[in-house]
């Protein structure tokens, strides 16, 4: 228990300590801030990837590129980022650190685009420029193990920290203040005797709070949700997740998405594609090609 508890303090002590360096200020409660994902970069809000209720027991790093294509009328809006995701058992193979996000963003968008964000004209630098992103620093503790061919479940609870690194909060790409969310994932494993051909067919759902600051004495927080399946064949699996949360202000901070993930198993290393199409409130469609390697 004593080690737990450090483990939530070394996530939740930063998130209680960081303040929001935004000019944003709301007049009064009722009025909505627009600071929500309808109004910014896909990278400022994004859903959180759920997890499937399982640890990984060794060191893992991902790299890949990004390409977001904002669905905005009369408007044209690209972003191209370079994306991390490391992962590190800790003490015991059932608690893991994870941090993941996008190392480096450039993006290019329209004046239409600017304008629907609020963006002034002497914060456009010309339509594009390029950034560092926001880190996401968290961890994962499994705290039931689930057996596969049964009805015990996984269950894995996280806690995770939003850094305040992307310092472009004029140009609408990242919001300079910190947030943080929690959540837990129930998931299920079965086979259904195809040993020869599957590895395992995994399904998943997840709840959560979500928070972040939009002014100098305001937050909004979200409820968080999300579903998850997933076939592991010997040589590829094939992942869908649909996902999203809902915040209090109703002014674009409602944002849905669905997410197809295709992994390639060779050897140590994990080479995939991934596709995201935005819904509600997340006007981005995005592709993910990278690789993945176990150490």
């Amino acid at each position: 228990m004593k080690r737990v508890l450090t483990v939530l303090a070394f996530v939740l002590v930063p998130a209680l300590l960081l303040r929001a360096q935004t000019p944003i200020v709301a007049p009064d409660w009722s009025e909505p801030t627009l600071v929500s994902p309808e109004y910014f970069g896909p990278n400022a809000f994004p859903v959180p990837q759920m997890s499937d209720g399982q640890i990984r027991p060794y060191i893992y790093a991902e790299l890949a590129a990004d390409y977001f294509k904002g669905r905005m009328a009369d408007g044209n809006d690209h972003t191209w980022n370079a994306w991390l995701h490391l992962s590190f058992p800790l003490w015991s193979k059932r608690v893991s650190l994870e941090i993941w996000g996008p190392v480096v963003e450039h993006w290019s968008y329209s004046p239409a685009v600017a304008a629907y964000r609020r963006i002034s004209d002497g914060a456009r630098d010309s339509g594009k420029s390029w950034d560092t992103g926001d880190l996401y620093v968290g961890t994962s503790i499994q705290l039931v193990k689930g057996e596969a061919n049964t009805f015990k479940p996984d269950f894995v609870v996280r806690a995770v920290l939003k850094t305040a690194m992307g310092n472009t909060f004029e140009q609408a790409r990242f919001y300079d203040a910190g947030g943080y969310f929690f959540d837990g994932t129930l998931a299920w494993s079965r086979n259904f005797g195809l040993d020869s051909y599957v590895r395992e067919i995994r399904a998943g759902i997840s709840g959560g709070f979500l928070c972040w600051q939009d002014g100098l004495a305001r937050q909004n927080d979200a409820v968080q949700y999300g579903v998850l399946a997933r076939i592991d064949t010997w040589g590829f699996a094939f992942e869908v997740e649909y996902g999203g949360y809902v915040g209090w202000q109703n002014d674009g901070d409602r944002p849905r998405r669905i997410r197809a993930r295709l992994d390639g198993h060779v050897g140590r290393w994990t080479p995939f594609v991934q596709y995201t199409a935005g819904l509600k409130n997340y006007p981005f469609d995005g592709f993910r090609a990278g690789v993945g390697y176990a150490f």
